[in-house]
């Protein structure tokens, strides 16, 4: 057998050293390109530092001295961090190590137990080894005096002579000699707590710390002023940090401007702004920052003063919450809480700690700490560190503390040993007057719904539900201020919204005092009557996570089991804490079981036992960093909203958002950072290199891949190496090299890249490109699917990730060439011959530009004069003539009378459809929503995005269980139980259906956004939500019984002229699935018992065809049955088309019509091409690429094949030598 050649691609820009042309296969073993390192493959092993010491002997280290010397430095820290704490670096540890040695400003956000402050501490010393200052700062007097004992300890281990220093206020003597050391900056490590720092921040920041680490102050992320000195002590100037909060400032002051339609004033702001740009840029000249650190094992940063960290160093502070756990989560229904709660602590004993809700007084406190000490119990509130340290050595046997997020035993406390259970006296809650609480437009909204009738405030859902998370922000900004719009001539529609939403608060304040309910529960929360008026109880679920948490702590790297009780007069309040707890910890249907005594007295022997003997009961879990790719930034900023608000981060032109959580499937905390290629990273270089872009010798078929460039300019892309833009020939260029970079870096930081993304052969090249741009970077790289966008869709994804599937690359790389060879073959002969630069032709879009010139030439020989009788609003006649004045005289005679005669009736049985796939949704989105194929793939891949719908490039029609289960939950919450029939509609297979993620109608739809129950990441139109409830109706329908009608043959006569016959069906369609979605229309206003004369409601006459005309939607249900084109692709072609001027789109009907060029194209490119660029060509060139997908072929013979064809049409630019084809025949 004669050996093909192989196809194997080139990458420009991509080698990790010089930043030259590399071949995949050198990616794919993580190594430079072979101008770099001209050994045989077989010689390089052993990793990332082996190839750096390689390249760095032959004198020709270059870029991967970053991966080099991260490397050796990692190292380094890893064995003295083993020497000290006697352990290896955990995985959490490893991450944040790579990028403190980088000399990285960024905050830690990560659960408690994993390594924060242990690996702080060990690089102060690090750092303090090469006479480099740490100022490290923590919230509390014990905290400094703990990190002062372990800094000496560990510094005795490193074997350092070392001066540190802490301020502990319980040492008067040490104060003069402190204060002495950081007026000489005599120290190599400073500890003291917050407080001190606000205080003597000046004195600080004149010994200039190469270091600042902030641990676990929350306090500094709250107070602008603690913002200003923090960043005053890491080396900005005050003015600087000043001036970086006012921008911000002035940039909200601008958008309101402009919300109130006051675009002079917004005008002025803007040109503040650039002032204090200026400004800023000179004081940041003046600074020398130093590395800042911020951990927390929560993080919330909060106000505009936050924001300067950002503008200052690249990075923001997040949220997180604690989500590893084990906890057994009890509720109890009681009269008297206070009561049950001393009943329950008697039992319970020893070991815990008492929440006390804000919705009770201090007065709950007291009755509490009396009556437990009345029968025994060593208890105590909690309000100083010796407190704490009272009951770690066993001298108090319980804590009692409030509910509040930042109080000592909600986030304070960290005694595994000790802690097994918590009672919560009430549930915890946010408190705000009623007034206060109803400024927030999406709890304002949820309270009207409880008061009015729907239809009183569905237009203002209407308006609110389009918003922009920005936009709401504003919205609410303008409520809360009460702020006066401008004139209404110029009326900007947050305004309009604002006002409405300002008269809503008035009523349903209004409202309430008249009601006086002493309770209303609703959707967020609750409104409960106090003495002094009414108040917004909203659960806080955070606080809860977060307290309820400490019975569940990391324990010689087990985890202990806990107990955790909420006592509580209202259930309701349980249940929407319940709901809301969901956000943060996935997968658990119900949260909260009631209190049965035999079940808490086993949870209680189990907490103890895992105490005991940890390694044998504990549960242990499993740590992983990751960096997950995404496509679309704003499916990134959807994912990483799933668990709490993200930390960011700016790392060149890429956002990256960070977070952590927890994932039950296998056990795993992931600390992971998210980010998007926003789209293809490469493609075939436009150079005049090979054939097309593709070099063919006889070694290899080497497709040359540079990376995309888009021009700023024009809006176009291209890819070459050339920075300047081939069209316009402007050099304002954002090239995805920035893009490669900064996922380098971030595949350099991590554990684990996952790539995710679209499930489809074009997502799997794009993922391909990801893989061999990062694999010499990362430690691993797998790949994941998400057929939708939630939560537990990722969590099952990231439990299950696959290898890369190669064929399915090699089937798009062929896929490709064949598109770039015939397009640019045909194209630029097109564009020779017809001297038109922007023509171009392609395999499939020349057999459907054939399909609509055909169907024009047939429309235009069945061209009649038309007379439509409307005889109801759903039902019409359509009745053709050839001769305009018979069609005239039918019409005149219509328009006064119209005969109805039934003449049989029979009952037929009505189908479902099967959900849709993505032809059967571009047709129907034309034939229903007049969108053109183009919008419409776009409006679904917003709402595949946002979480609201599966992939919508599909063509299968199968639903998974979990689909089923949306319907028969939304089935049954309407009472249409009886109707439901679940169906799969086929095997699975590697996609599901088109179908909503959520039983949620269209309706209930916007009423979720409008009060804030889905966050959504961008606006969606109406369009958006016409094409949801297309969606939504075809998959609920299609769940459902059949239905019966009665289909009635109608003799249509007018007097005087000729008769036609039509068919009406009538019949029940309430409750049915014709409700959900329209098989056939149904006319139940005529009266058709007997023979009936009617006056039709219009008669209209015009002139049109026995032909339709194509729609999209038509073509692409065409594309699909003839089997050219893919989903991903349908749109695609006919946008091609319409781009070189070869069809337009009706405006009204949206139908497809050919051009005078685009018919003379077709004409010319099937008289001399037609067996390149035919149907049965076409169908049978895709047949074979799905034998490369399925291994059945090689990509290299259809590549040849296709090279031969051209050849005989003399289309190639470049001579073939015919022994290249030879092979390709001695092996046929």
């Amino acid at each position: 057998m004669v050996k093909l050649q192989r196809l194997i691609a080139v990458y420009q820009q991509l080698c990790p050293n010089c930043g030259g042309d590399i071949d995949e296969d050198r990616l794919e073993q993580k190594l430079p390109c072979r101008k770099c390192l001209a050994d045989p493959l077989d010689h390089i092993r052993g990793g990332k530092k082996v190839v750096g010491e390689l390249l760095r002997r032959v004198g020709k280290l270059k870029g991967y001295r970053l991966i080099y010397e991260l490397e050796t430095k990692l190292e380094e820290f890893q064995q003295f961090f083993k020497n000290v704490t006697g352990n290896n670096l955990w995985p959490a540890q490893r991450l944040w190590a790579k990028r403190l040695l980088q000399g990285e400003s960024f905050a830690i956000v990560a659960p408690t137990g994993v390594g924060k402050t242990t690996l702080l501490e060990v690089y102060a010393l690090w750092l303090a080894g090469s006479h480099l200052r740490t100022y490290y700062v923590v919230p509390t007097q014990n905290l400094v005096e703990q990190v002062y004992n372990k800094l000496l300890m560990l510094a005795k281990r490193a074997n350092y002579d070392l001066k540190i220093v802490a301020y502990i206020s319980s040492r008067r003597t040490d104060k003069h000699k402190v204060m002495e050391a950081i007026n000489n900056a005599d120290y190599n490590i400073l500890i003291t707590t917050s407080q001190f720092m606000l205080k003597y921040y000046k004195l600080i920041a004149s010994t200039s710390p190469e270091l600042v680490v902030v641990d676990d102050v929350d306090a500094v992320l709250r107070s602008p002023k603690s913002v200003v000195k923090t960043l005053t002590i890491v080396g900005f100037t005050e003015e600087a940090v000043k001036l970086a909060i006012d921008i911000e400032r002035l940039r909200i002051d601008a958008l309101a401007a402009l919300a109130k339609g006051r675009k002079k004033q917004a005008e002025k702001i803007y040109e503040r702004i650039v002032e204090l740009e200026t400004k800023l840029a000179d004081e940041l000249l003046k600074s020398s920052p130093g590395q800042l650190i911020i951990a927390s094992a929560t993080g919330r940063a909060y106000g505009v003063h936050s924001k300067a960290f950002n503008r200052l160093l690249g990075f923001d502070v997040g949220r997180m919450i604690d989500t590893i756990r084990d906890v057994a989560n009890f509720y109890e229904v009681a009269e008297n809480p206070v009561e049950k709660t001393i009943e329950l602590a008697q039992r319970l004993g020893k070991g815990g700690i008492i929440f006390v809700s804000k919705s009770f007084g201090d007065d709950a406190i007291d009755i509490l700490l009396s009556s437990l000490d009345g029968v025994g119990l060593k208890v105590k509130l909690a309000r100083t560190p010796s407190d704490l340290k009272k009951f770690a050595r066993g001298e108090l046997d319980i804590l009692v503390g409030k509910a509040s997020y930042y109080g000592t035993l909600v986030r304070g406390v960290d005694l595994p040993e000790r802690i097994k259970y918590a009672i919560f006296v009430g549930v915890p809650v946010h408190l705000q007057t009623l007034e206060k609480a109803l400024y927030k437009p999406q709890r304002l909204i949820a309270t009207a719904f409880k008061l009015f009738e729907e239809d009183n405030i569905k237009d203002l859902v209407k308006m609110v539900s389009k918003l922009t998370p920005s936009e709401l922000r504003l919205v609410e900004k303008l409520v809360k201020d009460r702020s006066i719009c401008t004139d209404s001539s110029n009326k900007t529609k947050l305004c309009e919204v604002a006002e409405k939403l300002l008269e809503l608060h008035s009523e349903v304040i209004a409202t309430i005092y008249r009601l006086k309910p002493s309770v209303l529960v609703l959707e967020d929360g609750a409104i409960v009557r106090r003495p002094k008026g009414y108040y917004y109880l909203v659960p806080d679920a955070a606080t809860y996570v977060q307290a309820s948490g400490r019975t569940s702590r990391l324990l010689n790297g087990y985890m202990t089991h806990g107990i955790s009780i909420v006592i509580e007069q209202l259930e309701e309040l349980v249940r929407l804490l319940e709901r809301k707890i969901r956000r943060y910890i996935v997968g658990e249907s119900s949260i909260f079981k009631r209190l049965a005594i035999e079940r808490l007295d086993r949870e209680l022997e189990k907490a103890e036992l895992t105490r005991s003997k940890p390694s044998t009961y504990g549960k242990k879990f499993k740590i992983e960093t990751c960096l997950i790719v995404v496509e679309s930034p704003t499916k990134a900023r959807t994912i990483a909203y799933f668990f709490g608000k993200p930390a960011k981060r700016k790392i060149g032109p890429l956002t990256v958002y960070e977070t952590s959580f927890y994932n039950p499937h296998n056990n795993t905390l992931y600390i992971a950072s998210i980010a998007a290629t926003r789209g293809h990273l490469f493609d075939l270089t436009i150079e005049n290199i090979g054939v097309y872009g593709v070099v063919v010798d006889k070694h290899r078929i080497a497709p040359i891949y540079s990376p995309i460039k888009r021009c700023l300019q024009c809006e176009r892309q291209f890819a070459s190496k050339d920075l300047k833009c081939p069209y316009c020939g402007s050099d304002n260029i954002e090239d995805k090299v920035g893009i490669v970079n900064a996922l380098r870096k971030l595949a350099l930081e991590t554990g684990v890249v996952y790539i995710a993304t679209d499930p489809d052969t074009e997502g799997e090249k794009i993922a391909w490109d990801v893989y061999l741009a990062l694999n010499a970077y990362a430690e691993k790289l797998l790949r994941i699917e998400l057929h939708e966008i939630t939560p537990s869709e990722l969590l099952k994804a990231l439990a299950n990730p696959r290898k890369l599937n190669k064929r399915l690359v090699e089937a798009q790389i062929v896929r490709r060439i064949e598109d770039r060879w015939i397009g640019f073959t045909l194209s630029k002969h097109l564009q020779s011959t017809y001297e038109m630069e922007w023509l171009g032709a392609g395999r499939v879009q020349t057999p459907v530009l054939g399909w609509i010139v055909k169907r024009y030439e047939e429309w235009k020989k069945q061209r009649r004069y038309v007379v439509k009788l409307k005889l109801t609003d759903t039902t019409s006649v359509t009745v053709y003539f050839e001769d305009r004045d018979e069609a005239k005289s039918f019409a005149e005679k219509a328009a006064k009378e119209v005969i109805l005669t039934p003449i049989t009736r029979r009952v037929e049985e009505v189908k479902p459809l099967p959900p849709y796939t993505t032809d059967t949704l571009l047709y129907d989105a034309s034939r229903y929503l007049n969108l053109s194929a183009e919008e419409a793939m776009k409006i679904a891949q917003d709402l595949f995005e946002m979480g609201l719908i599966t992939y919508h490039r599909t063509d299968s029609i199968y639903v998974s269980n979990a689909g089923i289960g949306i319907a028969v939950e939304y089935l049954n919450k309407k009472k249409l139980g009886s109707q439901l029939a679940p169906r799969h509609w086929g095997e699975p297979g590697t996609h599901e259906a088109i179908r909503p993620t959520k039983p949620l109608d269209v309706e209930e739809l916007r009423r979720a956004i409008a009060v804030g129950e889905i966050p959504v990441t961008k606006r969606l139109t109406e369009k958006h939500y016409k094409l949801y409830k297309l969606i939504f109706g075809r998959f609920i329908a299609s769940q459902m019984k059949p239905t019966k009608l009665t289909a009635i043959k109608v003799l249509v006569r007018v007097p005087g002229a000729k008769d036609v016959e039509t068919t009406v069906y009538v019949g029940e369609t309430k409750n049915t699935l014709l409700e959900f979605y329209p098989i056939v229309k149904v006319d139940n206003k005529l009266d058709l018992s007997t023979p009936t004369k009617i006056k039709p409601v219009q008669v209209t006459m015009y002139r049109a065809s026995l032909v339709k005309l194509y729609t999209a939607g038509e073509i692409v249900a065409k594309m699909k049955s003839e089997g050219i084109g893919r989903p991903s692709t349908y749109a695609r072609t006919i946008n091609v088309l319409r781009r070189h001027g070869y069809i337009v789109e009706s405006k009204r009907k949206k139908y497809l019509v050919p051009t005078k060029l685009g018919i003379n194209i077709y004409t010319y490119l099937t008289t001399h091409y037609n067996e390149l660029v035919s149907t049965q060509r076409t169908r049978q060139l895709y047949e074979k690429m799905e034998r490369v997908e399925k291994g059945e072929i090689e990509p290299e013979h259809l590549i040849l094949e296709l090279l031969e064809e051209l050849s005989s049409y003399q289309l190639l630019a470049q001579e073939v030598p015919s022994t290249l084809l030879d092979k390709r025949h001695a092996m046929v």
